[in-house]
């Protein structure tokens, strides 16, 4: 997640990100959010119902860990109760229907071994990068293979280069 969402979102949930810098031996939150900027809304809300529900039981949710894993959200948490895990749960859910890079709706997909949540435009761009940037042996030809509009995901890959939305 870029910087400025991360500092946004410690910011405004200061209870909740108390550990947010603190040792790698404490919380996997030294780390950051290692999720795309596509799921802030969902954290977002997540948060704003983490911290109402912790406000209202008196019991203080802490985040440890926030990452995506198998395509979807993963928000792990120190104190809480059955409430706080229903909210993360639900959170997780519209993770899943969510593109992980832009936030329009998105899918899981499987096709490949990593899996991700994506939307059909950030999935081709994905599948480009995958193809063709990440190749030593990069051969523009192969783009072809993709089908129709090819050209221009890749002109679009190219000026956006889309950066990896990790911290």
């Amino acid at each position: 997640m870029r910087r400025d969402l991360d500092q946004y979102l410690c910011a405004k949930y200061p209870k909740i990100f108390v550990d947010r810098h603190a040792d790698m031996r404490v919380t996997a939150m030294c780390w950051g959010f290692s999720c795309g900027d596509g799921w802030f809304g969902i954290i977002d809300r997540l948060c704003g119902n983490l911290q109402e529900i912790s406000d209202r039981t008196e019991c203080q949710a802490v985040a440890v860990q926030v990452k995506e894993k198998f395509g979807g959200l993963r928000f792990y948490i120190r104190s809480g109760d059955t409430e706080h895990l229903n909210a993360i749960t639900e959170a997780e859910n519209a993770s899943y229907l969510t593109c992980e890079e832009c936030g329009e709706p998105g899918r899981l997909r499987e096709e490949r071994s990593w899996l991700r949540t994506l939307c059909d435009r950030c999935d081709a761009i994905d599948l480009v990068e995958r193809q063709v940037f990440s190749r030593k042996d990069a051969d523009p030809a192969r783009l072809m293979t993709i089908g129709p509009g090819a050209e221009a995901l890749v002109v679009a890959a190219l000026i956006a280069r889309r950066p990896r939305s990790r911290s």
